[in-house]
């Protein structure tokens, strides 16, 4: 109905992950909206460019046998998937203020479907209902200061989608019990990583789909967990290390640990907001 209604000279189907091609942005000059139809399960390396283009950014584009210009994006994204797209270098908070999602929960069942749908939805009533429609979303978005309407109800399935997305949220969720139940109290951030690792590898979650170990500790944060550098262990030699070290909320700290860091640990918890 889109395409229909806005004239196919100003629609693209361009997909998330082309935008990373080089000339993948070119496809997006003087269009309007950009529809792509069952965006495939695949994370997408490079965020940059996603980011810049949804939130109107200028930024250089190539062009195929063309002069290079310096372009600022009007066109709109709507994609549509079988899950919410995944970033390697990007936090959900990150995602979450630049995407809108919207559960389509409406089935077509076979023997059902409408031969006259196409037909029904592009007649001249049809494109003037929807006409009215988008006048009276924008008188709204005027008056609401050029903000969109929160609905509490999509604000819970984009979290729920983008936290269904996210290997190392699950991990946490998953083996929260484990986790703090170590005896030490505390873990080496390198240690509980390889963990991680291991885990998505007994669930079989592919590497394109697990998430960094420089973003890891964003995703802890969420978990009550704090990391930070400290000189808490040795190595048997007695030389000390200076390793990143996480602690939950729910740990209980039972290794000796030196006077001077345990002022440290103190001062990281009081930062986190931990009633001790």
């Amino acid at each position: 109905m889109l395409k229909y209604y806005y004239g196919e000279d100003k629609v693209s189907n361009l997909q998330l992950k082309e935008l990373s091609d080089r000339f993948g942005m070119d496809t997006l000059i003087n269009k309007w909206i950009n529809m792509s139809d069952d965006e495939p399960i695949f994370t997408n390396k490079d965020s940059s460019k996603s980011k810049s283009l949804i939130s109107g950014g200028t930024q250089q584009v190539d062009r195929k046998n063309k002069k290079h210009l310096t372009w600022t994006s009007t066109c709109k994204m709507l994609g549509a998937s079988n899950r919410a797209p995944t970033f390697r270098s990007e936090s959900n908070k990150a995602l979450k203020r630049r995407f809108i999602f919207i559960p389509m929960e409406q089935s077509f069942l076979k023997g059902k479907e409408n031969p006259n749908m196409l037909k029904e939805i592009t007649t001249e009533s049809a494109f003037n209902y929807l006409s009215t429609l988008i006048i009276q979303a924008a008188k709204r978005i005027f008056a609401n200061g050029f903000k969109l309407t929160q609905v509490q109800s999509l604000i819970d399935y984009t979290d729920k989608s983008l936290n269904d997305n996210n290997s190392a949220k699950r991990y946490l969720a998953e083996e929260y019990e484990t986790i703090i139940d170590n005896p030490e109290g505390y873990i080496s951030y390198s240690l509980f990583y390889t963990q991680y690792q291991n885990w998505c590898e007994d669930q079989g979650v592919q590497r394109q789909y697990r998430v960094l170990k420089n973003n890891f500790s964003k995703d802890l944060k969420e978990f009550n967990a704090i990391s930070f550098r400290s000189r808490i262990f040795n190595e048997p030699n007695g030389l000390n290390l200076n390793p990143t070290i996480v602690i939950f909320k729910d740990m209980k700290i039972t290794q000796p640990i030196p006077i001077n860091r345990q002022e440290k640990i103190k001062e990281e918890r009081q930062k986190a907001g931990w009633n001790d």
